[in-house]
């Protein structure tokens, strides 16, 4: 009698979706329709932006004196917002963020399965795929 093999998939992580371990091509397709992958932080942020706005309009507070005001309350809001999956800040996020793809976290996106029938590789020199889905 044999011994029963078992069948390996080849990773994923030369392929054009693959971040950290894990799959965009949905967040691609539909970029933001899963709410429970953005950011939590920049969801966060979003929110207390408009509530600046909101808090600014009721005092008339002018245009400028506002933009003044509103980098300290970024600062602050992003160091009381901390992420939970990255041990660091970002001063200047989102730039800076390895988990961030649009607005969604890349770690909160279905791990990549291994090559599967839609792995691509990047075209060569550029930021593109064969987008044939």
């Amino acid at each position: 009698m044999l011994p029963q093999g078992k069948l390996l998939k080849m990773p994923g992580d030369g392929c054009f979706f693959f971040r950290q371990g894990h799959c965009i091509l949905e967040e691609m397709r539909n970029p933001g329709y899963h709410k429970g992958v953005r950011c939590t932080v920049l969801e966060h942020l979003k929110k207390r932006f408009s509530d600046f706005v909101h808090r600014a309009d009721m005092f008339g507070l002018e245009t400028r004196t506002a933009a003044l005001i509103w980098p300290r309350l970024r600062a602050k809001a992003l160091q009381d917002d901390l992420c939970s999956h990255v041990s660091s800040t970002f001063p200047d996020f989102p730039k800076g963020c390895p988990c961030l793809y649009d607005n969604a976290c890349v770690l909160l996106l279905p791990e990549c399965p291994g090559r599967c029938s839609h792995f691509a590789l990047p075209q060569a020199g550029t930021n593109h795929w064969n987008p044939e889905l």
